[in-house]
């Protein structure tokens, strides 16, 4: 929260950094929020920039375009640095814990003889409920296949 808000000459900017592991997609805005009108995201870290020289408000919220690592990193921190333009010293800085990455058990239905072609399809079970309506899921073989 930014209640008492910044001031900047130019710009503010807003530095995350997720947990190693995580991986930020190079234009990082899901969803472009009106605080901010640019997003350079590089591994695990998103640079914000502000549409004005001001950042002020206690409910910004931002959703960033994020893959999430194979399992919970340690440590599993999640930081926000507040930059007035360029300048290298932050003027605010937080930290929160991250979320648990869990599996989700799935089950395959289809043919399973070698060397044959057939359709098949996965079934799911959520471990918890979604906090979202939509839900992408991404399926990666082990290394191994």
């Amino acid at each position: 929260a930014v209640a008492e808000g910044v001031d900047a000459t130019l710009y503010v900017r807003l530095e995350v950094t997720g947990p190693q592991g995580f991986i930020v997609k190079d234009s990082c805005f899901y969803q472009t929020p009106p605080e901010f009108t640019k997003c350079t995201g590089y591994r695990n870290t998103a640079t914000l920039v502000s549409t004005s020289r001001q950042l002020r408000g206690t409910d910004i919220v931002v959703h960033l375009a994020v893959t999430n690592p194979g399992e919970t990193p340690v440590p599993n921190y999640w930081s926000l640095a507040l930059f007035k333009d360029e300048n290298p010293q932050y003027i605010r800085w937080s930290q929160a814990l991250s979320y648990e990455i869990l599996e989700m058990p799935a089950a395959y239905k289809g043919l399973n003889q070698l060397g044959e072609e057939g359709s098949g399809f996965f079934t799911f079970t959520a471990v918890r409920p979604s906090p979202t309506t939509t839900v992408n899921v991404v399926v990666t073989p082990p290394a191994s296949s």
